[in-house]
């Protein structure tokens, strides 16, 4: 069994044998493409959190802590971050910074919040309030 994480190209796995084997005379070739609709993996220069899986639906950039989400109509909404290098973005669980955290600290891409563990859950959905910083 190879396993291949990507995105990523091996045009030629003989050569190239990524885990030591030959696997010329198995597989030949491989791509290993990100769901259709996702973005490149290319970083972020700014927090930013999306209502959507893989950075869809509408984008909120972070440029200072919010303790309401409600209030702007994006309480438990959020499904996917961007978080670039030298940043740290705490998601809460409720409003004024309270109850559980997922503390992203950059660079980090989180695509599917669901995958991402929470007491009781997961943190699709989930998030009430953000601080920016430590």
């Amino acid at each position: 069994k190879l396993r291949v994480i990507g995105p990523a190209t091996e045009a030629d796995l003989q050569r190239n044998a990524p885990d030591g084997r030959d696997w010329g005379d198995i597989v030949s070739s491989v791509i290993v493409s990100a769901p259709p609709g996702t973005p490149p993996i290319v970083g972020c220069t700014s927090p930013s959190v999306y209502h959507d899986s893989y950075y869809g639906g509408k984008q909120l950039v972070i440029s200072d802590s919010i303790p309401n989400l409600h209030d702007q109509g994006d309480g438990d909404q959020i499904s996917s971050v961007c978080v670039p290098d030298g940043t740290i973005l705490t998601l809460f669980e409720h409003d004024n910074f309270k109850g559980q955290q997922l503390q992203v600290t950059g660079p980090r891409e989180i695509f599917v919040l669901e995958d991402e563990p929470r007491s009781g859950g997961n943190w699709n959905d989930e998030a009430s309030s953000i601080r920016l910083g430590p």
